[in-house]
């Protein structure tokens, strides 16, 4: 029986092709048709840091502390978070860093922050040595993460929920983050 059903599958295999030939049958056409739709990407949750306090403190006349109260809103443990900040008077002059004397100011706070994890408010002295200060702002932040990896994230990533509104002199085109 099996030696049968060989011997017919291998007399279709040779007589389809010339029945093809031939015309004696024919098969319906089947064209695939190609679409160009784009491929659909799902979105990423958002991952940022969520900034709920960013304010001065007048320690001294000479000594300016900055502080600021965040969330870790990534999906990650966090080891250490350094701000890039910039200050500014009332005029829209740059207030120098008290250490280094640039224009930006760089502060880091160690882990671990857990996600969803807020700080509460973290303040460092001897940032600015200038009275005048008005606000100061976030450029950018650079997030380490428990498994060594670094990203730096950009204003868009971090989201302002403050409970009032920054001075103007502070903000800029870009969307910057603000503080006074």
């Amino acid at each position: 029986m099996i030696a049968k059903k060989i011997t017919m599958q291998n007399a279709l295999k040779l007589t389809l092709p010339t029945l093809l030939l031939t015309g004696c049958i024919s098969l319906p056409e089947t064209t695939a048709k190609l679409t160009t739709q784009q491929p659909i990407t799902p979105t990423a949750p958002e991952k940022t840091l969520v900034i709920h306090q960013l304010h001065t403190q007048a320690i001294t006349q000479k000594n300016i502390a900055a502080v600021i109260d965040f969330s870790n809103q990534t999906d990650r443990d966090l080891d250490y978070v350094m701000f890039k900040t910039i200050a500014y008077d009332a005029d829209g002059n740059v207030i120098p860093a008290m250490k280094s004397g640039d224009d930006h100011a760089y502060l880091r706070i160690a882990g671990p922050l857990t996600p969803n994890h807020r700080t509460g408010d973290q303040q460092w002295d001897k940032v600015w040595a200038d009275s005048s200060i008005s606000c100061f702002r976030i450029e950018s932040a650079e997030l380490i993460f428990s498994d060594s990896s670094v990203e730096d994230y950009s204003k868009d990533q971090i989201e302002l929920q403050l409970p009032t509104l920054q001075p103007a002199i502070c903000q800029d085109d870009q969307g910057s983050i603000a503080s006074n």
